[in-house]
């Protein structure tokens, strides 16, 4: 595969497509403090669209304060092996405080940015739909995570300060595996609303029990309104229906 080295950062180039990966940063510049992704590289006179970031992009850069990176750049990948040594995207950058995510991004790869202890603020973008790579982040004490994800998984494990996760989507609507948050305090908060069949679900679920009473003149005024209540919470619309139901109100 064709590669060119641009301000110490060698890129893997990928003819068939004309897209490029960030491949890793050479030795002797492992004690940059800031790097500008380009959107584009150029060699030989071909121009090449840079879409990932590898998993030995810039591992181990501990001075590393800011990386830019392009709206072009659509996965950041899992950490890799070889042997008995691990490398990931942004592992141990421990000076890394924040970083700004591209809109187009839609999966941060397993421990992309394992052992970033310096990192206290990221803005996951509503692009990304698989999350899993903030392994022993201890600065991070908040995140928000947006609706588009459907997956989480090992994703703030060992991240001892995390206390605050605000999931923009309903319960439910995220597969989140039983490591996401080991060994954190994290509390999770959904703020997401059912979507229009979820509701009906939950209409359907709600009214069965109070409407078999009904039919059978056992309902309670209590039941009906916590019926509506239940009704209401779930999307629909109570008042015209507590309207027709009182007149089946046991007596």
């Amino acid at each position: 595969m064709a590669k060119v080295t641009i301000d110490g950062v060698r890129y893997e180039l990928l003819k068939r497509t004309f897209t490029a990966r960030v491949d890793t940063v050479e030795r002797e510049y492992k004690n940059m403090k800031s790097y500008t992704i380009p959107e584009k590289v150029t060699a030989d006179g071909d121009t090449y669209l840079v879409t990932l970031i590898g998993a030995k992009a810039f591992n181990n850069c501990p001075l590393l304060e800011e990386v830019i990176i392009p709206d072009s750049v659509t996965e950041i990948e899992s950490q890799e092996s070889v042997g008995d040594t691990y490398y990931s995207a942004f592992r141990n950058c421990t000076s890394l405080k924040s970083i700004t995510l591209p809109n187009k991004l839609t999966k941060i790869g397993y421990k992309a940015f394992n052992g970033c202890t310096g990192l206290t603020s990221i803005t996951i973008p509503n692009s990304v739909t698989r999350l899993f790579g903030f392994d022993g982040c201890t600065g991070l004490t908040s995140i928000t995570i947006p609706s588009s994800v459907t997956k989480i998984s090992w994703v703030f494990r060992n991240c001892s300060n995390l206390t605050s996760v605000i999931i923009e989507n309903e319960e439910g609507a995220v597969e989140i595996s039983n490591y996401a948050f080991e060994d954190t305090n994290a509390k999770i908060t959904y703020v997401g609303k059912p979507k229009d069949g979820a509701k009906k679900i939950v209409r359907i679920m709600v009214e069965v029990p109070t409407l078999l009473a009904l039919l059978e003149g056992k309902a309670s005024e209590q039941e009906v309104q916590t019926l509506c209540l239940r009704v209401k919470d779930a999307g629909g619309d109570a008042t015209e229906m507590e309207k027709r139901l009182k007149k089946y109100i046991s007596k």
